[in-house]
């Protein structure tokens, strides 16, 4: 794991208020299928590097929208992914200049049988529930979880927004269509008062 990563884990792990000062609203994003691709075969040449075995694609406009949404959002990422995978995965994939207010893996998941919401991953199920960010001081009204997982929405109604799951496709423009909505609600006052349940209708390439 590497130093950047691991004071980025250190810092949301060991302070019990929000990290960030900012009035900024907090856009949490899931990896897996949101923002890269990990596959066990190589799907083309361009995939950006290997970790543990797997073949990781980067979803096109990724660096674009991080850099273009970072100016208006606080970041955070929340996979449902094992805690060194998730740590080399951002590692590569955040450049140094995007501060991330915190990088948590499974460990910060609920398992299966402490929740009615699930998320499989391997033979196990995981979920997040957003309520986890109130002990940082964060207030839910001023968050919004992006995640390719439709189940997400069941235990995050009012906070979440689904997109479409990456696999690979160099075609995919779900990033841009992504940055145009949050773009447009960044000024909203309350996050949870806002219908995502259909947010593709709302914007245009």
């Amino acid at each position: 794991m590497s130093d950047l990563i691991e004071k980025k884990m250190r810092k949301i792990n060991s302070s019990p208020k929000r990290l960030s000062e900012s009035k900024k609203k907090l856009l949490v994003l899931d990896m897996d299928e949101t923002l890269i691709h990990s596959s066990p075969i190589k799907l083309s040449e361009n995939y950006i590097f290997r970790v543990f075995g797997f073949f990781v694609y980067e979803r096109p406009y990724l660096q674009e929208f991080l850099k273009n949404i970072s100016e208006y959002y606080s970041l955070g990422i929340w996979s449902a992914g094992a805690d060194n995978y998730v740590a080399k995965i951002i590692d590569k994939i955040i450049p140094p200049y995007i501060s991330l207010d915190f990088v948590w893996g499974r460990s910060k998941c609920v398992p299966e049988l402490k929740s009615l919401f699930k998320v499989r991953t391997d033979n196990f199920s995981y979920m997040k529930e957003l309520r986890t960010l109130e002990k940082f001081g964060y207030n839910l009204k001023d968050i919004v979880l992006v995640d390719d997982s439709r189940k997400i929405r069941l235990i995050n109604p009012k906070n979440s927004m689904v997109i479409s799951p990456f696999t690979g496709e160099e075609d995919d423009k779900e990033l841009i269509r992504l940055e145009n909505f949050l773009l447009s609600i960044r000024k909203e006052e309350n996050f949870q008062k806002i219908d995502f349940s259909e947010w593709e209708l709302k914007v245009f390439l």
